[in-house]
């Protein structure tokens, strides 16, 4: 799985819609709908019902490159952290809470990048769902 899908998924996860290229790349004289200045067609709809054009904003979420981004997946999600020292450094394991209630079995992800491995993981789980 890309990067761009994980943030993706992520994002739906977190009630995101992407909506596609579903805009103008321009603004013709007395034209609504959506546009963007920059040129950009890739929209998307917030949890409150905005429409955003990415990657012209940084509002949608991204949790491989924003720490509080992925704070928001831990405590969304209920996630388990753990680091593991190795001879090369630390392997953080994201894995979802395993409860008798909890549907998210299984869904564990290993990674030297913290922010990878707790994306992946969510974005696996995301990816299940369908």
């Amino acid at each position: 799985m890309t990067d761009l899908e994980m943030t993706k998924l992520c994002a739906e996860a977190l009630g995101w819609k992407h909506l596609g290229a579903v805009g103008l790349t321009f603004r013709p004289e007395n034209e609504k709908g959506l546009w963007c200045m920059s040129g950009a067609n890739d929209w998307w709809q917030s949890p409150h019902g905005d429409y955003v054009c990415n990657p012209c904003t940084a509002a949608v979420p991204d949790p491989l490159h924003d720490d509080a981004q992925v704070m928001t997946l831990i405590k969304t999600f209920k996630l388990q952290i753990s680091a593991h020292p190795t001879e090369n450094g630390t392997i953080w394991l994201a894995a979802f809470q395993f409860s008798a209630i909890s549907n998210y079995h299984g869904f564990h992800t290993e990674n030297a990048n913290l922010n990878y491995a707790i994306t992946e993981c969510v974005a696996k789980f995301q990816k299940a769902k369908g």
